[in-house]
């Protein structure tokens, strides 16, 4: 066992995650013998508990090793690492795969429609992010902020909104 790869695969290591919603992610070893056991840590914690059983595949007179962990988006998680780690032969072989970095996309319901400016306070860091007709945004806007203004907000859809403008007051 030489390798351990995680998925979802990406070019970066940056993983959003919708608040409330989950991401499975899945932990493959090559062949070994015997199996390797499969770890999983979020923020350095081990959360093994919380994946699905491992049955490892036969691969001619090898096993390969396969974990699923079915994670769900929290505030709490943010900016913390997931990463798993297979370990063969009672840890005195081990492999980490790369380290996914986990942004927690907050959900904020805004009203149907604001005619004149809304004002929403907050003080923590915020991640905000706008989504435009079904259209799926990059990462927009982080920043640490006291007041936001938002205006021209209209509904689309349960979820979407559209015709969104924006502006950010940083108040002292």
């Amino acid at each position: 066992m030489t390798t351990v790869t995680i998925t979802p695969a990406g070019d970066i290591n940056i993983v959003d995650i919708i608040e409330g919603e989950t991401q499975t992610f899945t932990c493959t070893t090559d062949s070994s013998r015997p199996a390797a056991w499969i770890q999983w840590y979020i923020g350095g914690q081990n959360v093994t508990n919380q994946a699905a059983p491992q049955l490892p595949q036969q691969d001619g007179d090898m096993l390969i090793s396969s974990s699923s962990l079915v994670y769900t988006g929290s505030d709490v998680d943010q900016n913390k690492v997931i990463f798993c780690e297979a370990v063969n032969i009672e840890g005195r072989k081990k492999a980490k795969s790369t380290e996914k970095s986990v942004y927690i996309q907050c959900k904020y319901y805004l009203p149907y429609s604001c005619t004149g400016l809304c004002l929403l306070s907050a003080d923590e860091l915020l991640i905000l992010r706008v989504d435009f007709d079904t259209i799926v945004q990059d990462r927009s806007f982080i920043a640490t902020f006291i007041k936001l203004l938002i205006c021209n907000v209209h509904r689309k859809s349960k979820s979407y909104y559209s015709n969104v403008i924006i502006k950010i007051s940083f108040i002292k």
